[in-house]
């Protein structure tokens, strides 16, 4: 054991991150080399005239802090791999996380490229999953590999992120630019709304894309190929546009069609194209018949125009009737309930507003994920769901932040659906649905059910009497059926509710903002 003058030494760096002033074990060493000197020694290699410090970097800044001239060391032989034994040594002395080792496996790697992650494993004891986790930290794009996202708590956000391309994560950080900071959990959520590798090419074939790439000139950053995250390809929007609208039949299809970027996504005669209706014309034609179905079941459409967004696609389109083959876009054949659906949905609304009021935002399904939150995301509430700091308390862990936040967001959107959202909600929830509330309420209450008959027509009604002869003006009708029946007899209207009408829209609702 030799003892060196702490100016002679070189540090390098340490292959472990964080701030070790803040920590207790790093105190208690501090007052014990204060008290009897540095007992064990540190490990060092003479290289170029100096001594490099290869382990023991917490007891050399120490004595450097506490003012010391020199420190006990171990003299390695100067062909020491470095970087290879000050990992080693730190593995064995004290746990290390695989984003405390991923910088120095990195190293290793680009020293020795034919190393294998099986003989990294080998070498320091863990499997290679671990070594995995660790390399795909390295994969990280530079600006979350700063000082500011070194705290463990980000560790779990990063290593998803490290599952991207750099040029994904690269994207989704430009899109936050509008953000006032930085922050791996928007980052995240940006990237999981990403279009994955194979959902693209299920669309359009990657040779097709590569032959546009290499005819648009299109430049991106690749992944490094030691780390396992599949293709990669170009994400610029104009240059999908492009590809989509040209190379799929759903594509010319949208081509010939006008573009209006504000449409509501949400409007009656509106519907959202998820990137799976992109694959098949047939599953394009379904899912604008999926909207209309229930209210025009004999009926056909037209597309009128579109968003122009091909990753957020918007189309408009107007119902015909079949059997007149017209443009008219007016249905000539009404529903059985025309006109009296909204009626309905009125008299029946404060029983939803109570329902609303009754859901706990904070509740999780079997795999502890908020059950609200995944809703509010689901029925397209993404961009309303802002997030203020000065709306939660300090020291909340993340499930406590998102629960809270999520309280605030129910509150201000729950009125921001329709009926059957609504009861999706009820139903992860394990409450009652509207029927149920209706039917129940409609058994015990007379004045709710004379509002509730009151909505429907003189026809309808009748229609409801069967044996019984009961004639006179629909009032006196409505007396008489809110007396005798006891079931509500209207059950085929559930079908027929308007699916582009949110709960905010009917005359109760209003009134109940107002107040």
């Amino acid at each position: 054991m030799n003892r060196v003058k702490l100016t002679d030494i070189k540090s390098e760096g340490n292959v472990r991150q964080g701030n070790k002033n803040k920590e207790k074990t790093y105190v208690s060493m501090k007052n014990s080399i204060e008290t009897r000197g540095v007992e064990i020694p540190v490990t060092v290699v003479k290289k170029n005239g100096s001594y490099v410090l290869l382990d023991g970097h917490q007891r050399y800044q120490i004595s450097k802090e506490l003012g010391l001239n020199d420190i006990p060391c171990t003299v390695m032989p100067e062909d020491t791999n470095i970087t290879e034994h000050q990992l080693t040594a730190n593995m064995f002395s004290v746990p290390m996380s695989p984003r405390e080792a991923s910088v120095s496996i990195g190293k290793m790697i680009k020293d020795k490229p034919s190393i294998t992650r099986t003989e990294i494993a080998d070498t320091f004891g863990k499997d290679v999953k671990w070594v995995n986790k660790a390399i795909q930290y390295n994969n990280l794009h530079k600006k979350l590999q700063t000082k500011q996202f070194q705290d463990k708590e980000y560790d779990k956000e990063l290593l998803k992120i490290a599952g991207y391309t750099q040029h994904q994560q690269g994207m989704a950080i430009k899109a936050l630019s509008d953000w006032d900071s930085l922050d791996p959990w928007r980052v995240l959520q940006i990237l999981k709304n990403k279009p994955k590798y194979k959902e693209i090419t299920n669309i359009v074939p990657i040779e097709t894309i590569r032959k546009y790439e290499k005819k648009s000139k299109v430049k991106f950053a690749k992944t490094l190929d030691i780390f396992d995250c599949g293709e990669d390809f170009t994400y610029d929007d104009e240059f999908l546009s492009e590809v989509f609208l040209k190379e799929t039949e759903v594509g010319k299809l949208l081509a010939e069609l006008p573009v209006q970027e504000n449409l509501d996504r949400w409007a009656h005669n509106c519907t959202i194209l998820y990137l799976d209706t992109w694959e098949t014309v047939k599953k394009f034609d379904a899912r604008i018949r999926d909207k209309y179905r229930y209210e025009y079941s004999n009926c056909d459409y037209k597309l009128v125009k579109w968003n122009g967004d091909v990753r957020d696609a918007v189309v408009q389109f107007r119902i015909i009737d079949k059997n007149a083959k017209t443009d008219t876009g007016v249905v000539q054949e009404r529903s059985k309930y025309y006109g009296q659906e909204k009626k309905f949905m009125n008299a029946i609304c404060d029983l939803v507003i109570s329902q609303l009021n009754n859901v706990n935002p904070t509740c999780l399904d079997t795999n502890n994920a908020n059950i609200t939150f995944r809703w509010l995301i689901t029925n397209g509430h993404g961009r309303d769901m802002n997030f203020n700091s000065k709306e939660v308390e300090k020291g909340m862990n993340d499930a406590e932040y998102i629960n809270k936040m999520t309280e605030i967001w129910f509150n201000k959107l729950m009125l921001e659906n329709t009926f059957r959202e609504c009861d999706k909600l009820f139903k992860a929830q394990n409450m009652d649905s509207i029927r149920k509330l209706v039917n129940d309420r409609f058994k015990v209450d007379a004045t709710f059910r004379g509002k509730v008959i009151q909505c429907f027509t003189l026809g309808n009604l009748k229609g409801t009497l069967k044996r019984a002869n009961v004639k006179g003006t629909k009032k006196e009708v409505v007396m008489y059926l809110t007396e005798q029946l006891k079931t509500f007899p209207f059950n085929d209207i559930w079908k027929e509710l308007p699916e582009g009408l949110n709960v905010k829209g009917l005359p109760y609702a209003k009134e109940y903002l107002k107040s």
